[in-house]
């Protein structure tokens, strides 16, 4: 048996332009996680140097790298760069820090990814990083939202439950161990494709 029935469906602007809005953030982040599922794999990074006393202005704010711990590899053809710069707290954190970047040919640095200490960082060394990218850009994941194949086998965590403080993000966060420079680097790649930053 077959029942077929005509509906009409009266939809105000405001509903249309909801619906409007959750079609183009299903096909930014359909578009953005297709980047790393169709096969791709990881970059295989190099150690290549570690420099001392390296700094990174965010507007007011000077980050300095005590180390900074520099990486590359071959991506389609060129040579891609990443650091990991350790920083220890001041200008108001209360904890230790990691900032990843990709480094230019000309040497300069672009921030991709913080990687803050968990609560229990002095027991564990854990450290974790929002993931960003949910809609091709900088909207943060939430937990229970399907995650690029990319992040399979990594430890994703509510970022809250790691780091309680007034204003901690009810997000899915990337726990690694800071000594993990690889698991950091793979976030920093991911990271990049996702949000179109190299």
């Amino acid at each position: 048996m077959e029942l077929r029935m005509v509906v009409t469906a009266v939809l105000t602007d405001a509903d249309i332009d909801r619906i409007a809005e959750a079609v183009r953030v299903r096909l930014q982040t359909e578009s953005a996680s297709s980047v790393l599922d169709a096969g791709e794999t990881l970059p295989q990074w190099r150690y290549v140097d570690t420099l001392d006393d390296e700094h990174y202005t965010w507007g007011n704010h000077r980050d300095i790298y005590d180390p900074l711990w520099v990486y590359e590899a071959d991506v389609d053809g060129r040579t891609v760069r990443l650091s990991i710069g350790a920083c220890t707290p001041e200008s108001g954190r209360d904890r230790a820090y990691f900032i990843t970047h990709r480094i230019g040919p000309a040497g300069g640095k672009r921030a991709i990814a913080e990687f803050l200490a968990t609560d229990d960082y002095e027991q564990t060394g854990d450290v974790i990083a929002i993931v960003k990218g949910k809609d091709g850009g900088g909207a943060f994941f939430d937990m229970g939202d399907a995650l690029p194949a990319a992040y399979r086998g990594l430890r994703i965590e509510r970022y809250r439950d790691r780091v309680t403080r007034p204003g901690s993000y009810d997000k899915a966060g990337l726990v690694v161990e800071a000594s993990k420079h690889e698991q950091m680097l793979a976030h920093t790649w991911i990271q990049m494709r996702l949000r179109g930053l190299g």
